[in-house]
């Protein structure tokens, strides 16, 4: 398939998928079954989704695999199969035990495709656990909805089905830590945490923050599992095989993409405002989040939080929300990490029907998710992942594509405002409110 082509293919893919999500959030039978009904009705038409459209693209039509995962995932898993360490012998933009990973699985069967039908399990069994953490830390109806918005969620077919990627892994180790958490196993809570930057990327360093504050007396033991992992991975490639492991910041620094706030204003004025000045926004939106959510739990420091569990997942969300709205460097498919957690924001949001604000916002969230799977592949098929100077001068010339670009980044950035925003006012009601 050619670059258009595939642009196509998505924007079918997602158009469909987003309409089938708004579609099962207003399912009435499945509000009614039995919790294990339900649960299993749940899993059965998500596993089967999932199953059958990895059949048809790779095994009926037999289509190549596309993006990160031959161009990277792939090449790291090549390295290590031939005895080579990262960051030592190859360069790498994973965490240090990504490519062994990747190169266990690619050793079962060597082929690019083995890696989709991994991270595909792996999502199915990310959906097991996210419905029991769900059902947890919100009424039966609110969880539901939560999950029905995952179950043909443009995001999770594309980047998961079909491109394989790796975010959706750390999706499984957060609700691996949010079941620790509500456990009160809170070192546990953090080594899961730790095994997602270990495993996978550096990312969910973004949640620490939101894990550590909202544990409160149990914060230190949360950080203390987190950090102990953490350390022992990274010291052992660092001190024991010489593998400089803060080599991919560096990497990483210089690099920028298309789906932010700096692509953005750099399209429209013309100008390279550089690399700095973006990361001192970045990093000081990320600040005040933190100093917010120290007030939030300060505020309430005599009393019982009500929703720590749900305050902390819709936190983390807002984290990963801000970095992917102002970073210079962004890309949709981030958002799988915190794709359930969005879906209670959502649905919870949802659930009051008393306002404009609350009745549209699972129809926005289908808006949202069809751009997420659709603005990078036209920046990168029709455009050739146009840099912003290059984007503003095919502006002035008129260009049809540019100016549609141009339009879909705004909606992408509007829609990680509007996401942000729901988040937040769900962050601070969960505190102390019950949920409808």
């Amino acid at each position: 398939m050619t670059g258009v082509q595939t642009f196509v293919a998505r924007a079918v893919l997602g158009t469909v998928a987003a309409v089938a999500t708004v579609g099962a959030f207003h399912w009435q039978p499945a509000y009614r079954a039995t919790a294990r009904r339900f649960e299993r009705g749940y899993l059965a038409v998500f596993a089967a989704s999932r199953l059958l459209l990895f059949a048809v693209v790779f095994l009926l039509f037999r289509l190549p695999v596309r993006g990160d995962l031959p161009s990277f995932y792939m090449q790291e898993a090549w390295r290590r199969l031939e005895g080579k360490v990262p960051y030592r012998d190859y360069l790498s933009s994973y965490a240090p035990l990504s490519s062994y990973v990747y190169a266990a699985v690619y050793r079962v069967h060597p082929s690019p495709v083995t890696l989709v039908l991994f991270a595909v399990l792996v999502e199915i069994a990310a959906a097991a656990l996210w419905l029991r953490v769900l059902n947890q830390v919100v009424p039966e109806r609110v969880a539901r909805g939560a999950s029905l918005l995952c179950l043909f969620n443009p995001i999770s077919l594309q980047f998961v089905t079909i491109d394989g990627q790796n975010n959706v892994i750390i999706s499984f180790f957060l609700a691996l830590a949010f079941l620790a958490l509500l456990r009160r196993r809170s070192a546990a809570s953090g080594a899961w945490v730790g095994a997602s930057i270990a495993v996978v990327k550096f990312l969910p360093l973004l949640f620490v923050p939101s894990f550590v504050l909202y544990s409160r007396r149990r914060g230190g033991a949360w950080a203390a599992g987190c950090l102990a992992l953490v350390l022992a991975v990274y010291g052992c490639f660092q001190f024991v095989l010489h593998a400089p492991v803060l080599s991919v910041f560096l990497r990483e620094g210089d690099l920028k993409t298309a789906g932010g706030l700096p692509y953005l204003v750099e399209s429209i004025t013309g100008l390279d405002l550089g690399l700095k000045l973006w990361d001192v926004l970045l990093l000081v939106a990320l600040g005040a989040l933190v100093c917010r959510v120290a007030w939030l739990v300060w505020r309430r420091s005599g009393g019982v939080l009500v929703g720590e569990a749900r305050a902390t997942m819709v936190s983390i969300s807002v984290f990963l929300l801000t970095l992917m709205a102002l970073a210079k460097k962004t890309w949709p498919t981030y958002s799988l990490m915190v794709l359930f957690p969005l879906g209670l924001a959502v649905a919870a949001t949802a659930a009051g029907r008393r306002s404009l604000w609350q009745r549209s916002a699972v129809v926005l969230f289908g808006v949202f998710s069809l751009l997420s799977v659709t603005v990078h592949s036209f920046w990168a098929s029709v455009l050739v992942q146009a840099p912003a100077p290059l984007l503003h001068l095919l502006l002035g010339f008129d260009s049809g594509s540019a100016w549609v670009l141009l339009l879909l980044e705004m909606c992408l950035f509007a829609a990680y405002a509007w996401l942000v925003a729901v988040c937040l006012r769900r962050e601070s009601a969960d505190l102390w409110e019950r949920l409808p």
